[in-house]
């Protein structure tokens, strides 16, 4: 899948992130199954639990990438069997992304685990008047955020043993929590999708990311695997080289009638100190285990995403706390194929483009934001494919960088660089 604006990632990942294999450690903690939906309805999990019965139709996800979500149009279901990775769970989090515009006023089945006959021991997740709904046994709860607009929403549902309550998420936020006895919302019977526990109220719609754990993720892992979700990854990962300097005001003194300020305090901000305040700043809302990353880690762009990597694992989505935008027009230079949307050798843009980063909604956090915009050079070079196979070599660069921020309510000026290189091998 290629686009024009070079910025945004010539080629999006056939599948987003393949966490299972690369990725943040809590999204494989406790995994016990995951259908991404990728061309198939396969579980990715690792446990290898597909389809039995698949009458689903794949259909584009939510970023529009045809054949990687499925579709139910009311009379359609996914059938798998139930290993004993996902039998008598007192804690579970079921997690997936849902776009409909129907008003179901009856509960309509999305995820089940449940038989018709014995369709009152098992859980269920559905919608009920375009709201998320949950079922343990034969007790329902109802969430408050519609759902039924068309749109794509992720929906987190978390049955929590230990605290004694379930929990509905929409968009990587708490709809509404329910106090009460979870006791095993998992039965030894089949996992349905698209329809609820009797087999006859289905849903109308696309499912897509359907994931399953054998634990509660606490309220930072929902609102962090919405972030890493809802982004839309591109490659190569490009390795970033921050390099600002901080005009920091300073503090005046008043002698009489007479007010004194020195002159600024000029501090320095390069990727490894953006890398320590980014862990802090993540291991304070819960979405990282400690207050550092791996000695060997590094900021990356990827796409308009921002990530932390350890070599080539992927350890966290930081796009939270930074942003990278483009304004138009692009001016660029050289040949592309207009078939393949590919430089025929090099071609080179010219934007302004600007980055961001912004922790003041961290509650406890180091408190920091900035942002500095400048002309964007970018060089993209492609080599010729072979058997639909090729090599993309991306650099960028804002070399005069400038803008403003503040830390502890004392503002500064920021100036200095911004640099980011990177290449992977890729496919048409």
């Amino acid at each position: 899948m290629k686009t024009k604006n070079i910025v945004c990632g010539i080629l999006a990942l056939t599948a987003v992130l393949a966490l299972p294999v690369q990725a943040q450690s809590f999204l494989t903690k406790g995994l016990v199954a995951f259908y991404p939906f990728n061309g198939n309805a396969n579980d990715q999990s690792g446990y290898q639990n597909n389809p039995l019965v698949n009458s689903a139709s794949l259909a584009p996800d939510r970023f529009n990438r045809a054949n990687e979500a499925v579709n139910f149009s009311g009379s359609q279901q996914i059938q798998y069997a139930s290993p004993s990775q996902i039998q008598a769970l007192t804690n579970l989090t079921v997690s997936c992304w849902i776009q409909t515009s129907n008003y179901f006023s009856g509960f309509h089945g999305v995820v089940c685990k449940a038989t018709p006959v014995n369709p009152w021991v098992g859980f269920q997740v559905g919608v009920y008047h375009s709201r998320v709904q949950i079922q343990i046994d034969s007790t329902s709860y109802t969430g408050s955020v519609a759902i039924n607009d068309g749109k794509w929403h992720a929906v987190c549902v978390v049955f929590d043993h230990d605290n004694s309550w379930a929990e509905i998420f929409v968009d990587g936020q708490l709809d509404s929590r329910f106090y009460t006895s979870v006791t095993s919302p998992t039965a030894p019977y089949q996992l349905n999708v698209g329809v609820d526990r009797f087999g006859s109220n289905y849903f109308t719609g696309s499912l897509d990311e359907i994931r399953m754990f054998n634990r509660a993720l606490s309220v930072g892992e929902v609102a962090q695997l919405f972030a890493v979700e809802a982004t839309e990854f591109s490659l190569p990962y490009l390795n970033l080289t921050i390099a600002l300097s901080l005009s920091k005001q300073s503090p005046s003194s008043v002698i009489g009638t007479v007010s004194t300020t020195a002159a600024p305090q000029v501090l320095s901000l390069a990727t490894k100190d953006l890398l320590n305040e980014l862990a802090f700043d993540e291991s304070v809302q819960g979405s990282w285990p400690s207050n550092s990353f791996p000695a060997q880690s590094t900021l990356a762009l990827a796409g308009h995403s921002f990530v932390v990597l350890n070599g080539t694992n992927l350890l966290l989505n930081v796009s939270d706390l930074m942003t990278f935008n483009t304004a138009q027009p692009n001016v660029f230079s050289g040949k592309q194929d207009t078939t393949t949307g590919l430089g025929l050798a090099t071609v080179k843009n010219l934007q302004i483009a600007g980055l961001t980063f912004d922790d003041t909604f961290v509650a406890g956090g180091n408190d920091l934001k900035f942002y500095v915009n400048g002309v964007l050079n970018l060089t993209v070079t492609d080599t010729t494919p072979t058997n639909g196979t090729y090599t993309e070599t991306k650099q960028l660069k804002i070399s005069n960088a400038a803008g403003d921020g503040s830390t502890q309510n004392i503002n500064f000026i920021s100036t200095g660089s911004v640099s980011a290189k990177g290449k992977s091998l890729l496919n048409l």
